[in-house]
């Protein structure tokens, strides 16, 4: 395994979670692919059923590991979460990439029914070269 797997594992070893090999080959497949991947997608690469990787998927984004990426024309797709950022998304060919974000130029908005902001998420559309 490597270091981001074995790390993944011990800490849903230590949150009390079943690592089961469905849960690694998921996460192991998340890694090695450059770009979201469907539910269906990871079905087909790894040795598990769409429900099995489903129910993986959900634990892994419960805990923060993963992340949902919905695109327009296509169901959500989920990567591996290592850092927040945001995602650029091509409107033809739908291929994402990541857009490290800037929080210290971003202004937290305040609104008087809210307490407090905890995350946000920002998605930039455009055309990427090959599509252009």
């Amino acid at each position: 395994m490597n270091n981001a797997i074995e790390k993944v594992v011990e800490i849903l070893r230590e949150r009390g979670y079943r690592v089961t090999a469905p849960r690694i080959s998921v996460l192991a497949e998340l890694l090695r692919v450059k770009q979201p991947q469907t539910i269906s997608d990871l079905a087909q690469k790894v040795d598990a059923d769409e429900a099995s990787v489903y129910r993986t998927v959900r634990v892994l984004e419960e805990e923060g590991f993963v992340e949902s990426i919905r695109l327009p024309q296509r169901s959500t797709t989920y990567a591996f979460a290592d850092s927040h950022h945001h995602h650029l998304v091509c409107n033809k060919c739908e291929r994402v990439v990541h857009i490290p974000c800037n929080e210290h130029g971003l202004k937290t908005p305040r609104h008087p029914d809210f307490k407090e902001v905890c995350s946000h998420e920002v998605m930039f559309y455009g055309r990427c070269k090959s599509c252009a």
